[in-house]
C-alpha cells in the first residue's frame, strides 16, 4: 500500500512540473507575441511620423523653390543696374489706410487677384520723376492668361496717362510684359542716357536699358 501512494505521490508531482512548464511555454509565447505586436506598432508609428515629416519637408522645399526664382531674379536685375535701380518694394505704409491688405492694393493697382497668383515681387520707385517699376508674378496653374492680360491692361494705363512727365512717358513706352511659362513679368527700368536729346534717342535709350532685365530674364529661363 506504502509503494503505491508513494508511486501515486510521484505520478501527481510529474504531472505538475508538466503543467508548470506548459504554462510557463504559454506565457513565454504570448509575452513574445505581445512584444512582437508593440514592436510592429511603434515601427508603423515611426513610419507613419517619417512619412509626414518627408511630405512637409517637400511642401516646404517646392515653397522655397518658387521663392527662390523670383527673388533670385530680382537680386540679379538689381546688380545689374547698380545705383540706377531706384525701385524698391511696396507696402501698404506707403499708401496710407488705402489698403486693409497687400492684395488688395495688387488687386487695385494691377488687376490682380489673390488667386491668380502664388508668389508675386513688386517694386516701384518712391519718387515721381524715377519711374523704375519691376512685377515678377508666379502664376497659378491656369492663370498665366489671366496673369499677362492684367500687367498689359496696367502698361495700357500707364501709356495713356498724358499727366505722366515727358521722360517717364517716353520710358513707359519701352516697358515690356514677358511671360516665361508660369513667370509674369512687368519690366519698366533704366535710366535713358543724359546724351540723348530728341525723343527717338530717348525712347532708344529707354528700350536699350530696359532691355539689360529682359535679357536676364531670358538667361534665366533658358
Amino acid at each position: 500500500m506504502r509503494k503505491l501512494m508513494t508511486g501515486f505521490l510521484v505520478f501527481m508531482l510529474a504531472c505538475s512540473a508538466m503543467g508548470c512548464s506548459k504554462q510557463t511555454d504559454n506565457n513565454k509565447e504570448t509575452n513574445q507575441t505581445e512584444s512582437n505586436s508593440s514592436a510592429v506598432t511603434t515601427t508603423d508609428s515611426a513610419t507613419n511620423i517619417d512619412a509626414e515629416a518627408n511630405t512637409e519637408k517637400d511642401d516646404e522645399t517646392k515653397s522655397e523653390a518658387n521663392d527662390s526664382v523670383l527673388e533670385e531674379l530680382k537680386t540679379k536685375i538689381m546688380e545689374a543696374y547698380g545705383e540706377d535701380y531706384t525701385a524698391s518694394d511696396i507696402n501698404l505704409a506707403l499708401f496710407g489706410d488705402a489698403y486693409a491688405t497687400i492684395e488688395d492694393l495688387y488687386q487695385d493697382r494691377y488687376g490682380l487677384s489673390a488667386d491668380s497668383y502664388d508668389e508675386i515681387i513688386a517694386q516701384m520707385s518712391m519718387i515721381s520723376a524715377q519711374s523704375d517699376e519691376f512685377v515678377a508674378v508666379h502664376a497659378k496653374e491656369g492663370q498665366v492668361a489671366e496673369v499677362v492680360k492684367a500687367l498689359t491692361s496696367y502698361q495700357e494705363t500707364l501709356k495713356n496717362d498724358t499727366m505722366q512727365y515727358p521722360s517717364t512717358q517716353l520710358k513707359i513706352q519701352a516697358s515690356q510684359v514677358v511671360e516665361k511659362g508660369d513667370y509674369v513679368f512687368f519690366v519698366m527700368l533704366g535710366t535713358p542716357s543724359m546724351e540723348a536729346e530728341t525723343d527717338e534717342q530717348i525712347l532708344a535709350s529707354a528700350k536699350e536699358q530696359n532691355q539689360k532685365a529682359i535679357d536676364i530674364i531670358d538667361q534665366y529661363f533658358k
